[in-house]
């Protein structure tokens, strides 16, 4: 428990007092009808709220102002419903409650596969979260993942132009952002990413023809390729 909250294990009026200004931040935000009980059984994340720490809550998809996105990710952590136009939005924090769920879902299977455990064992672990196919899907799409940050290492560490993401379903797709930079030396780079990827025994696609690709093709502008194993 962060050392924030021993304060609050008393009742002098000092407390009360922080306890009420918590409690007129959050309804300036919109949050009018909480009480102090409310911020009393949620303290770490309404700390994490004021301190600016609390924007992970929304998906990649979502493009409010970060001051809205720290209030999703406090509500989704409590259970709090958002201020809306109409009253109250319930679904807003639930949703995004369960996106960050199922991306912790996501990494604790690739720990657990680490640590040894077999694909049988770890689907049978989150059975009640979802089925079989789903989880043996995503253990395979975080393994590649993992396996290619590995392998890209020695560009991530020379600051190269490569980044690497999950696409939909579950793909991992990789691209390269460049500057001003010439075709040759452009070339040059992507030589050491092919190089890394064969090693590796990762090979790239098109995503559209999923036809063969290379790491040269990333010397074009807006390109984006799926990566994949060998074989």
């Amino acid at each position: 428990m962060p050392e924030q909250h021993a304060p609050f294990l008393t009742t002098s009026r000092r407390n009360v007092r922080e306890l009420e200004r918590l409690l007129a931040d959050l309804k300036a935000q919109g949050l009018e009808w909480l009480t102090i009980d409310d911020v009393l059984r949620n303290l770490d994340p309404v700390f994490a709220w004021r301190q600016g720490l609390l924007d992970d809550g929304a998906s990649p998809a979502v493009t409010e102002p970060e001051p809205k996105l720290r209030l999703s990710g406090l509500c989704s952590r409590t259970g709090w419903p958002l201020p809306a136009k109409d009253g109250r939005d319930h679904t807003t924090p639930a949703a995004l409650a369960v996106f960050r769920a199922k991306e912790r879902l996501a990494e604790a299977i690739l720990a657990d596969h680490k640590d040894g455990a077999g694909a049988n064992q770890i689907a049978a672990r989150a059975v009640n979260a979802q089925s079989r196919p789903v989880t043996l899907k995503i253990l395979a799409s975080m393994r590649l993942m993992d396996d290619a940050v590995t392998a890209l290492t020695p560009v991530f560490e020379a600051d190269g132009p490569v980044i690497l993401w999950h696409g939909k379903d579950r793909t991992v797709l990789i691209t390269a952002c460049w500057d001003d930079e010439d075709e040759a030396t452009r070339r040059h780079q992507l030589d050491q990413v092919q190089q890394l990827l064969d090693a590796a025994g990762l090979t790239l696609r098109h995503q559209t023809e999923q036809t063969p690709a290379s790491a040269q093709d990333l010397a074009a502008d807006n390109t984006e390729l799926e990566l994949h194993r060998a074989g």
